[in-house]
C-alpha cells in the first residue's frame, strides 16, 4: 500500500498478491513479487503521507493492457520486469 502511494499518489482499498520470480537466478538470490491494486483513492487527511525518494522522478499515467502491449510490441517498454508482470 505504500509502495503504490509513493508512486502513483493513490492508495488501493485492495491488493491482492499475483505471483513472485527470481529475475536473475545463479547470479543472486532477489526474488520479485507482483500484486494487483485496485479501488485506487485520493489520500484522505487521516492518512499517513507517503513520499518520493529524492532521485525518483516518476509520472504516473494509466494505460489500457492493449496499449501496454503495443508499447512492448514496439520496443517502447523495454524492461522485462514490466513485461513479466503482465504474465501473472
Amino acid at each position: 500500500i505504500r509502495e503504490c502511494h509513493e508512486e502513483t499518489g493513490l492508495i488501493p482499498t485492495v491488493v491482492a498478491p499475483l505471483g513472485a520470480f527470481f529475475p536473475t537466478p545463479g547470479y543472486c538470490d532477489e526474488e520479485m513479487h507482483f500484486y494487483r491494486a485496485t479501488g485506487l483513492r485520493v489520500p484522505r487527511g487521516d492518512d499517513p503521507a507517503a513520499h518520493q525518494d529524492a532521485d525518483e522522478d516518476i509520472e504516473a499515467r494509466p494505460f489500457s493492457r492493449d496499449t501496454i502491449r503495443a508499447m512492448i510490441a514496439s520496443g517502447e517498454i523495454v524492461d522485462l520486469k514490466t513485461v513479466a508482470g503482465l504474465t501473472l
